[in-house]
């Protein structure tokens, strides 16, 4: 697996240099196999680069009824609520964009149960990857998009458990601690993450600095272990 890290002055310097890289790569995908698929993240870091892909110049240069769009993880609240990742996604992006109704597949919230609504959302994932590429039983996106929180979690994934693979799920349903407004989440897990081909993490703020640093740590131990 190969790291790249970039850092910027300021936040709206990573928001034009990502939402240019995503555009690159997505014309990439749509050029070698006619389609991209495309996770994308919720949280206050990705809005200024969803805000710049939907802006003219990047957004007319993309065929936009080839990519598909999915969400890496949920909030159990309503999709017009405040909180809501789709909302948020939706609202700044993807409703500016054309020809893109049926490739738009979000977390479902409605139901019962976050357990309920992780259980169908696995199911839709199955049913649009029944044709497409899988590796271990797992499906691969082409892009997925993260952000990361001061405590270092990315996607829902807060505890050690959440991230054991158990039953081999896609999908589940998850806790937050209790300094979240909303704890009742429904996330992919972290093995179907690791196997996209391009995983993006995006992170801000002066309160993720000692986060930075780990992985910082943590990509320079992997480079030296594979020397």
């Amino acid at each position: 697996m190969r790291y790249q890290l970039f850092s910027y002055n300021n936040q709206k310097e990573m928001a034009i240099a990502s939402a240019r890289f995503l555009a690159t790569m997505i014309k990439g995908f749509i050029n070698t196999a006619g389609e991209a698929k495309i996770v994308l993240s919720g949280g206050n870091t990705p809005k200024l680069t969803y805000g710049l892909l939907a802006k003219e110049r990047i957004r007319d240069s993309i065929d936009w009824e080839k990519v598909f769009f999915f969400w890496g993880d949920e909030r159990y609240v309503p999709h017009n609520h405040r909180e809501s990742n789709f909302r948020m996604a939706w609202s700044i992006f993807l409703s500016k964009l054309p020809n893109i109704g049926k490739n738009v597949f979000p977390i479902p919230t409605d139901l019962d149960t976050p357990e309920e609504c992780a259980v169908e959302y696995e199911k839709t994932l199955k049913k649009f990857f029944i044709k497409r590429e899988k590796v271990g039983g797992y499906p691969v996106f082409d892009i997925i998009l993260l952000g990361v929180g001061a405590d270092g979690h990315i996607a829902s994934l807060f505890r050690n458990e959440d991230l054991e693979g158990k039953d081999r799920r896609w999908v589940i349903a998850t806790e937050a601690p209790l300094k979240y407004t909303v704890r009742d989440r429904i996330t992919m897990t972290l093995q179907v993450i690791n196997n996209s081909k391009n995983c993006i993490i995006l992170i801000s703020g002066d309160d993720k600095k000692m986060v930075v640093e780990k992985i910082k740590a943590l990509i320079s131990k992997r480079i030296e272990q594979t020397r």
